[in-house]
């Protein structure tokens, strides 16, 4: 019969594995997937890319971005074969190998290791985006293990030591290989490793092998079609001024960082005072993907990864530690009790973000493509010219349009150069500096992302082509604004269609009734009735019609209006709270009291 410890680790692995799964489980939003899987889709059916297909202000320019080239690859394949709900199950698979990976550097101590990377799964959870970056964290993983591997072969020579030496030198040298095709310059953190474990043996005294083998894998970074290149992108990357537009690039304030980062410092550090375990390699090794976390945002997952890793290894090394876990499960109702108390405070760690998640229901499988309606409209109604695009919008819409509609700019930020993207983002604010593209790129009609789910203040809105004569809103949602340009192509869909009192700054921020006439109320809900049908998600123009048949003591539309709304987006507060006084004002207390409470509920 399995010991009552084997019976604990099986249920608790089996729990971990649920609890990771869960939390990776949400609807695909990052809006550079759908960049990816399109440049992998080309990838299959043309080959190489060499020259951009995808935006006509770099019209001939040389396609820079292809250090993901096998990352986008089987992205396109999963997504082609499986759909969405195969894209989400991978993104899944990714998560597990990544964090499941680090359970093997200790085997032994399932419990309580799986509480460890429980905790990293829920700090990961906001990173875990479709793209090239997963494979990233699956081989940070691989590599991890693989060091420490190395680091605790003994140090007398034996045949048993060159073996695995030899063994384990091969697959990081594969795993590099595979890992600088998957991401590129991202594999270069290998080095890292490599320094890490030639300072440990120099420090030990044992055979310095690194020194011989560095350069092994110098010459192995060449092993993938961008050969040179993928040395270019990377020293682009840091040296081209465009990562400060890139909001993931940025250091966070020092506030945020230890707030996000902390139990992740302490976890490392504190087994490292019980363990002491290679303290050179382990220092080196956390220090520098440390100094990674502080330089930008998108670090930070990368050291959660280390950290864990980190903890796990030297706390398998720490006789106090193991005495103390092995006194632990000597009493069965103990180790039962501590487990239950961990999953229960890692349950509820994870509900500020399973909270946020849920405010625009992403808990769910699916898809977030708050720029469909608009691309829907521009299909339907065929505009000349060239389209004007927000950054953010530009991967989705070069996924829709390739290879008959191109953008003018998406994430590919190297690609794009600093001087191009400055002029760009500078032009959301700037009427001269807009002109002057309009000009020069014949722009005639334009998708701007005015509410950004993460800045609804966004200063990048374009919010001056509102007062601009020569261009209409035709269409809007709760995210995205597309304009016309006022040309004689575009007479009929303008008649047709331009809001005249609707905009992305009175609709956007919900001013739209301080601002208009109690001539203008009919006009601005006929506006908003045909808003609302346009869009099967939005629920900002629901809320407002609400206001105004609330304010005309209409209350059954209003009802029925917030009915609809809460059908749309049901984890939105909003509709609940107004819902509230529609019934206070009917005089139903208890209905009433109801909505009050599911609203303070979603609003925490």
């Amino acid at each position: 019969m399995p010991s009552f410890a084997k019976l604990l680790n099986s249920a608790l692995l089996i729990i971990a594995l649920a609890f990771i799964a869960w939390v990776a489980l949400f609807k695909v939003h990052a809006p550079d997937f759908w960049w990816h899987v399109k440049a992998g889709q080309i990838m299959r059916d043309s080959g190489w890319i060499t020259t951009d297909p995808f935006a006509f202000t770099r019209e001939g320019a040389a396609y820079l971005a292809s250090q993901s080239w096998l990352s986008e690859v089987i992205m396109s394949i999963v997504y082609d074969y499986f759909n969405i709900i195969g894209v989400i199950f991978f993104r899944i698979l990714l998560t597990l190998s990544a964090l499941g990976t680090l359970l093997l550097i200790d085997k032994k101590r399932i419990f309580p290791n799986t509480f460890l990377v429980m905790a990293a799964a829920i700090a990961l959870r906001s990173t875990l985006l479709d793209r090239p970056q997963l494979f990233s964290f699956v081989m940070l993983s691989i590599t991890l293990l693989l060091t420490f591997k190395l680091l605790d072969l003994p140090s007398a020579s034996s045949k048993a030591r060159s073996t695995n030496l030899c063994k384990y030198l091969i697959l990081m040298l594969l795993s590099f290989i595979l890992w600088i095709n998957f991401h590129g310059g991202a594999a270069f953190v290998t080095f890292a490793f490599l320094g890490a474990i030639l300072l440990q043996d120099f420090a030990d005294r044992r055979k310095l092998i690194m020194f011989s083998i560095i350069p092994v894998f110098l010459i192995a970074a060449l092993a993938s079609p961008l050969t040179v290149d993928n040395y270019i992108y990377l020293k682009n990357l840091y040296t081209d001024k465009t990562a400060q537009f890139i909001l993931e690039w940025r250091p966070l304030d020092a506030f945020t960082y230890w707030k996000y980062t902390f139990v992740f410092w302490l976890l490392p550090v504190t087994s490292f005072a019980l363990a002491m375990r290679k303290p050179i390699a382990s220092g080196i090794i956390l220090f520098s993907f440390a100094y990674l976390s502080i330089s930008a945002s998108r670090h930070i997952a990368l050291f959660v990864l280390i950290s864990t890793g980190l903890t796990i290894y030297q706390l398998k090394h720490s006789d106090k530690w193991n005495d103390w876990m092995n006194k632990l499960l000597s009493n069965k109702l103990h180790a039962l009790s501590a487990s239950l108390v961990l999953i229960l405070i890692l349950f509820f760690a994870n509900q500020p973000v399973q909270t946020w998640f849920d405010k625009y229901d992403f808990n769910s499988i699916g898809t977030f493509e708050p720029a469909s309606g608009a691309y829907d409209f521009v299909e339907a109604n065929e505009p000349t010219g060239n389209m004007f695009n927000s950054y953010n919008l530009g991967a989705y819409l070069l996924h829709r349009g390739y290879p008959d509609r191109k953008v003018f700019v998406d994430g590919r930020n190297v690609d794009y150069g600093y001087e191009f993207l400055d002029r760009t983002f500078k032009a959301a604010n700037d009427e001269k500096i807009w002109k002057e593209l309009e000009d020069k790129y014949n722009l005639t009609y334009a998708l701007i992302d005015y509410k950004p789910k993460k800045n609804p203040d966004s200063p990048y809105a374009y919010r001056h082509l509102n007062n601009d004569q020569k261009w209409s809103l035709v269409y809007i949602n709760d995210w995205i604004a597309l304009y016309y340009k006022n040309i004689p192509e575009h007479r009929s869909v303008v008649d047709k269609y331009a809001y005249k009192i609707l905009n992305s700054n009175n609709f956007g921020r919900g001013t739209v009734l301080e601002e208009v006439g109690q001539a203008d109320v009919r006009l601005l809900a006929d506006e908003l009735m045909r808003q609302s049908a346009s869009d099967p998600e939005s629920i900002t123009s629901s809320l407002l019609l609400a206001e105004i048949f609330i304010a005309s003591n209409i209350l059954d539309n209003a009802k029925m209006v917030l009915e609809d709304a809460i059908k749309r987006q049901p984890k939105r507060y909003e509709p609940y709270e107004m819902m509230a006084t529609v019934y206070e004002k009917m005089g139903d207390k208890e209905m009433s009291d109801m909505m009050y409470a599911k609203t303070k509920k979603l609003a925490r």
